[in-house]
């Protein structure tokens, strides 16, 4: 037997075999074993290549240098110089008490893998142990404030590369045994963590990649991670799964029952479909190889929505215990989506960005996904806004919008079989078969009674009290600042203690009173009139305060009622679906000073010019706001004319014929003055609140005592002739199916319509004409147009609309002997 040949050691090998305990040929820098790995090759010796690593585990003494690069003398200074043993011990108390419970799940019941072998496990792998505190320091950096917060932050990137780090090397050196698949498997799941952690601390950061990284690059790199680890355990995977007594514990997903989610998701997840079934038709005359990627995209979006709608089923119900399984998601959606993700596919981000909303309901139960959903909608929505802005695009972002808004819980179960699904890659799932809605404010200078108005007047005194409370605090703190100079004036003045205290607060309740008085002075001369008059031509004034108050109150309110529901389904009927419907009503009940930014301003002007909403704006001015609101006067005015003749010759009794008139003029009335109310309230709404500075105080005063007194004389000149006239034009109508027989046989048996058809149509066009030139400005809704053209334009049709109904009045007046 041939002598054995004795080994010559050598100190002068990278660093990189060293730490993997193999023999390096010195070769290097890079040796040839680092070469074959692509991995980094240091050495120690001098001029050799670079110096000693950087990332080496804790407790591995470092080996002294003869010579630190000067690029490297910062980073060769250890985070920690006089407190790294005492971190990592502290770091290693907080897992074991409280980083560990957002880690298990309590259906499996392996809070005992987690608290205790995890650790016990750390001891022998330094990837794990690098990566228990890595979850540690960025658990106690979400849990802390100040300075201590950053300490930890950096403590935690360090150690998660120096987890990475580690575990690559451990795959590149080193084989996976049975025994080690716990050890893994766990860590896997701690990469899947650590890259949702990280990704809150993004903006924090203030070095390294992560700072730089997109959300969206965030979830691809969790998904290769992930997917990189699913190599380790390769064909043995889902034997040694299957053998798991702790995912034996679990259900299976594909096995999980179904929930019923609400319309809005199904609403989402049909539009989501429908956006990818598009690319195929537009794609028609595009080239071949353009519209094979469109079709393997297609094929990937379709699966994704099938396995997300198979989520927002069985992960968003009552149960909480399988919320888990929503990490698993992308994993089982397959290469082919992440491939489409790559190539900023539009379908594909949108999806993502509904897995996103999916998400957050977890971050709001578990440390490491908080705002991780959250960050990734706005993210992805603001990029598809910025590229495109069609309506179903627009529909989808405000519904994920509303599904982030809607979350909230408290402590989530993380299965180890949602992670299991991760680790296998897709299993047998293949075939499965869109503000805190956005503030609403009143609009107000349309001449005629508006359902936009009615409709959010009692809401937005809700939202006003409830941004704006009013304590002891707030009236001290508003005091203090921007009136303070005012107050001091109107205590040199001596004002009567029934004014307000602050001049600046006058200049704005002034306004509205005097408003109010021009309002209602129309009202207040009708019934002067008729009190003067003589007595038998006098109409009772007690039919007349009957039928203001029963209009402005009873019919108001079923006004409002009738025309809610319709203008609803007329919005399902013209913009094709709920969340389109939702969409257009809330842009439009909004006002100018709603306008956040340019990028929204350009989104209205967008819908305005759409050819569906100028159906839906054709249809509304003429049966919702038209046709309903005097169909509620001809009710109002029939049933109290009624009750007079029923009265005979008592009190309230009709004696003459234009007491048809004035009872129809009293029931517009009524309309008017409570739509003035609201108007001259939306106008006192716009009061912007000041900087403190007693100039800037007075320039706004003045500028909203002008509009609240403009609104005031628009209402007065415009909107309450117009009521009186077409409730008139009701009222002579009727007077003329009662009682006057003229020549024509068919006007004696006047129907409804008939009495209505007229003013119902002026109405409309009142109406038409608002709504067009605020379109024409690029407006949805009616927002008061500021172009001395189309101001110049609104008034000629609006004065020559009313100058018509005035003589349409008249000619049917002097058919009945009135004029």
């Amino acid at each position: 037997m041939p002598p054995r040949r004795s080994h010559q050691k050598s100190r002068r090998g990278c660093l990189t075999c060293k730490a993997g305990h193999l023999k390096c040929d010195e070769t290097g820098p890079p040796c040839g074993r680092c070469k074959l790995r692509a991995t980094t090759c240091e050495y120690t010796s001098p001029g050799s290549g670079l110096q000693q690593p950087q990332n080496l585990p804790s407790g591995h003494c470092r080996p002294v240098s003869t010579e630190i690069s000067p690029d490297l003398q910062q980073l060769e200074e250890p985070l920690f110089p006089n407190e790294g043993r005492l971190l990592e011990l502290q770091l290693m108390h907080r897992w074991s008490t409280e980083t560990y419970k957002s880690m298990y799940s309590k259906v499996a019941g392996d809070d005992y893998i987690w608290q205790i072998a995890v650790p016990r496990w750390s001891l022998q792998h330094d990837f794990l142990c690098a990566g228990l505190f890595a979850l540690s320091a960025f658990e106690s950096a979400s849990c802390s404030s100040g300075p201590g917060r950053g300490k930890y932050l950096e403590a935690a990137v360090e150690y998660q590369t120096i987890a990475l780090n580690n575990f690559r090397r451990q795959l590149q050196h080193q084989e996976t045994n049975p025994e080690s698949y716990e050890t893994v498997l766990c860590f896997s799941l701690m990469l899947m963590v650590l890259a949702l952690a990280s990704s809150q601390f993004a903006s924090e950061l203030a070095c390294g990649t992560q700072g730089d990284d997109s959300m969206v690059q965030n979830t691809l790199t969790h998904f290769e991670l992930v997917r990189g680890c699913s190599t380790v355990l390769g064909d043995n995977a889902e034997q040694y799964l299957a053998q798991n007594s702790y995912v034996q514990k679990l259900t299976p997903f594909e096995t999980l029952p179904r929930t019923p989610y609400d319309s809005d998701i199904a609403l989402a997840m049909s539009t989501l479909n429908t956006a990818n079934e598009r690319r195929i038709t537009s794609t028609v005359g595009e080239s071949y190889e353009h519209r094979v990627q469109q079709v393997a995209h297609f094929e990937a979006c379709k699966k994704a929505i099938s396995l997300l709608e198979e989520c927002f089923a069985k992960c968003v119900g009552h149960d909480d215990d399988h919320q888990g399984y929503i990490l698993g998601w992308l994993n089982m959606a397959g290469e082919e989506y992440v491939s489409a993700i790559k190539c900023n596919d539009h379908v594909a981000l949108l999806v993502l960005m509904y897995w996103g909303s999916l998400v957050e309901k977890l971050g709001r139960r578990v440390w490491w996904a908080r705002d991780f959903g959250r960050l990734l909608v706005e993210e992805i929505s603001g990029k598809t806004l910025s590229q495109t802005a069609d309506a179903l695009t627009m529909d989808l972002i405000a519904s994920a919008r509303r599904l982030i808004a809607q979350h909230s819980g408290g402590m989530a179960d993380v299965s180890l079989r949602a992670f299991a699904n991760l680790i296998c890659g897709p299993p047998l799932l293949d075939k499965y078969p869109e503000s805190v809605p956005p503030d609403i404010t009143l609009n107000y200078a349309s001449p005629f009674n508006s359902i936009l108005t009615k409709l959010t007047m009692l809401d937005t005194t809700i939202r006003t009290n409830r941004k704006r409370p009013t304590t002891p605090e707030s009236h001290s703190r508003e005091g203090s600042t921007k009136n303070t100079p005012v107050l001091r004036h109107s205590q040199e003045s001596h004002l009567p203690p029934w004014l307000p205290d602050s001049v600046a607060a006058a200049r704005v309740k002034l306004p509205i009173l005097v408003g109010l008085l021009l309002t209602c002075s129309p009202t207040i001369f009708l019934y002067s009139l008729e009190s003067c008059r003589d007595h038998q031509q006098r109409t009772d004034l007690s039919i007349l305060i009957r039928t203001y108050i029963l209009t402005g109150t009873v019919g108001m309110t079923v006004t409002m009622l009738v025309q809610s529901v319709l203008a609803y389904l007329l919005a399902l009927l013209c913009f094709n679906g709920h969340a389109n419907a939702t969409l257009y009503l809330a842009e439009t009940m909004k006002a100018e000073h709603d306008i956040k930014d340019e990028a929204h301003r350009k989104r209205r002007r967008e819908m305005s010019r759409r050819h569906a909403y100028w159906v839906f704006m054709l249809l509304f001015s003429f049966v919702v706001a038209g046709l309903v609101e005097e169909w509620i006067k001809y009710i109002i005015i029939t049933a109290m004319v009624g009750l007079a003749q029923r009265s005979s010759h008592g009190r309230g009794s009709i004696k003459t014929e234009r007491d048809y008139v004035a009872v129809a003029v009293s029931a517009a009335l009524g309309f008017a003055t409570v739509e003035n109310i609201a108007f001259l309230y939306a106008a006192a709404r716009r009061r912007k609140v000041s900087s403190g500075d007693d100039d800037t105080t007075l320039k706004e005063g003045r500028e909203d005592a002008m509009f609240t007194l403009l609104t005031a004389v628009e209402r007065v000149v415009l909107g309450i002739p117009g009521h009186a006239m077409t409730a008139a034009l009701i009222g002579v109508n009727l007077l003329i199916r009662d009682h006057r027989h003229l020549e024509h046989a068919a006007t004696n048996s006047m129907s409804a319509w008939l009495i209505l058809r007229d003013s119902a149509l002026f109405h409309g066009c009142f109406n038409f004409v608002l709504f067009a030139a605020s379109a024409l400005e690029g407006n949805v809704g009616w927002v008061h147009p500021w172009r001395v053209r189309t101001v110049c334009l609104v008034l000629a049709l609006a004065v020559g609309l009313q100058a018509t109904l005035a003589l349409v009045l008249r000619t049917r007046l002097r058919q009945v002997g009135m004029w």
